[in-house]
């Protein structure tokens, strides 16, 4: 890898800062002062006059010096240490500078970049944050409600196949003349048909149910619709001219609900099979 030599570069901040070679440094291209001049060293001895060591100030004698000079000659102080000298240091980005005297006064170079060293990450502001956990939350709270979801639809599909599973064993388990007939029963209930229900029952179920022959009445005392009858046929025989078929039935009366297996048995009579006594589990 190639080291970048040292200048002035973006950072990564919008700022130019200097490279040393191998790293940032401290120096900021828009606040650098470059450095004072070293003061210049003391004349050596034996030029100039002599002067004292504990005060820079002459003191002019009356008459002429043996070493020559003449009477009442002041010498200047040299100069001291906080007067800046004007080297032609411009700042940084001028251009034209000593840069061996100085090497923070080189002209910063905009065509490339160091390599070796990144710019130090920025933080996330407080806003910023605060939207990414918002984000983590709303995304955790949509999988819940989408798991949620998922397990109501599952026992939702669990239940419609589990009543097709019932379907199928009854159309497979019942003979269709008993289920038909005992879809006709239900229907002359709901339809308060005195004549359908005289249809497919006979005396015997009637009366052991309280119904009065040629009026019905006891029989429509429940209104399935409103009470939410729902019934399905569990499984059915036929021996002869008897038959056995046990339906489920379920209602709801008075705000209560209702349930149970209900046992019917069934005879032949003249080809038709009625309904002639009926027990509930």
């Amino acid at each position: 890898m190639t080291q970048t030599p040292a200048n002035w570069y973006d950072d990564g901040s919008g700022r130019l800062r200097y490279w040393d070679g191998s790293a940032w440094t401290d120096h900021f291209a828009d606040t650098y002062v470059p450095p004072l001049p070293p003061a210049p060293s003391a004349p050596e001895a034996g030029f100039g006059p002599a002067q004292s060591t504990a005060n820079w100030d002459y003191q002019p004698q009356a008459t002429a010096q043996g070493d020559g000079f003449p009477a009442n000659h002041d010498h200047a102080a040299p100069p001291t240490t906080d007067e800046r000298a004007d080297l032609g240091y411009a700042v940084p980005g001028a251009g034209g500078q000593d840069a061996l005297a100085d090497p923070f006064a080189a002209a910063p170079r905009q065509d490339s970049y160091p390599t070796t060293a990144s710019a130090p990450k920025k933080k996330l502001p407080g806003w910023a944050l605060a939207l990414i956990i918002t984000g983590i939350v709303l995304i955790v709270g949509a999988a819940v409600a989408i798991a949620f979801l998922f397990v109501n639809v599952a026992n939702t599909t669990n239940n419609v196949f589990e009543d097709a599973v019932k379907e199928l064993d009854n159309a497979t388990t019942v003979p269709a003349e008993l289920e038909s007939t005992y879809w006709e029963l239900d229907d002359a209930y709901r339809t308060d048909s005195c004549l359908d229900l005289m249809a497919v029952t006979t005396q015997n179920y009637r009366d052991s149910v309280g119904i009065e022959n040629d009026t019905c009445a006891g029989a429509f005392n429940l209104y399935e619709d409103a009470a939410s009858f729902y019934a399905y046929v569990e499984s059915g025989e036929i021996t002869g001219d008897s038959a056995t078929l046990v339906a489920y039935e379920s209602y709801t009366d008075a705000g209560q609900d209702f349930g149970d297996d209900a046992s019917y048995t069934l005879v032949n009579v003249e080809g038709a099979w009625l309904f002639d006594t009926i027990e509930f589990d």
